[in-house]
């Protein structure tokens, strides 16, 4: 799972994320709801676009 630290990374330099790895097993929406509620987290204000999810075993 991607931490928020790398999560906050990626999102800082792009302002946004479009392609996701997700190297979990899991809903597609599932890693969506996490990993959203994660970067909300650190940074209120960043807007999250996420137009596909790739599961990778």
């Amino acid at each position: 799972m991607l931490s928020a630290t790398t999560c906050y990374r990626t999102v800082r330099s792009t302002r946004s994320i479009q392609y996701i790895i997700w190297q979990e097993k899991v809903n597609p929406k599932g890693a969506l709801f996490v990993l959203k509620e994660r970067l909300t987290q650190v940074h209120p204000s960043f807007t999250i676009k996420i137009t596909k999810v790739f599961l990778i075993s």
